[in-house]
Formats: structure tokens, sequence, C-alpha cells
């Protein structure tokens, strides 16, 4: 016994849905970081700059007040807080199937934050992290 900690002999077995979300989790996060890459090609494409350009053209986009090259700045910047929220989540899933407890709490405000994201990155994977 070390100091100041009790050895839990009584400790109960991790249920199999723990280790199974500590496994999607992984999963759906390094496919997640993946698949960003891909996006983030995507966001500065003719069709996505032509799509943003037409949304500004009319309501409600026209009372933004916004140009065409700040919305694509703005979902370059949101790819990457995605990429490193993923990154964050695949590591913490890790840790999580490993049994570290703060890891759990990490990995689901990751996933909180990921999910709220979604919208911009495509949203799939996302809510298979979540």
């Amino acid at each position: 016994m070390q100091w100041g900690v009790m050895a839990d002999s009584t400790a109960l077995p991790r249920p199999r849905q723990v280790t199974m979300g500590a496994i999607v989790g992984v999963v759906a996060s390094v496919l997640l970081v993946v698949s960003l890459f891909d996006a983030l090609g995507r966001v500065r494409s003719v069709e996505t700059r032509t799509a943003i350009e037409d949304f500004l053209s009319r309501p409600p986009g026209d009372g933004l007040g916004l140009a065409a090259a700040q919305v694509t700045d703005l979902l370059h910047g949101l790819v990457f807080v995605n990429g490193a929220l993923a990154a964050v989540a695949a590591v913490c899933a890790l840790y999580t199937f490993w049994g570290h407890r703060a890891a759990r709490v990490v990995f689901s405000v990751a996933a909180v934050a990921l999910v709220l994201t979604s919208p911009v990155t495509g949203g799939a994977l996302a809510l298979m992290v979540a």
C-alpha cells in the first residue's frame, strides 16, 4: 500500500459499453482528423467560394457585412480547430480505454465541441465521436 492510497481490491470490472465507446471514439476521431484534410482543401475550392458569394449576395447573408474572403478564412480556421479537437479526442479516448478518469472528462468536452462545430466540417464522424 502506498502512502495515502488504499488498495481497492473490490474494483468492479469495466462495463463493455465503456470499452466499446472508447474504441469507437478512437477510430472515429482518427477518421475525423483524416477527413479534415479533405475539408481543408474544399474550403478554398471554387465551388465553396461561389456558394459563399451566393449566400452573401442574398438575405440573410447580405446583412452580415462580410466579404467572401473573410468567411473563407473563418471556415479555414474552424477546420483547424476541429482538427485539434479531433486529435485531442483521439488521445483522450485512448486514455479512456486504458481507464484514465480525467481523460473521460476531457474527451466528453472535446466531443461536445466537435458536435457544436460539426455543421461546418461534415457532422457524421463528429456525431460518432460523441
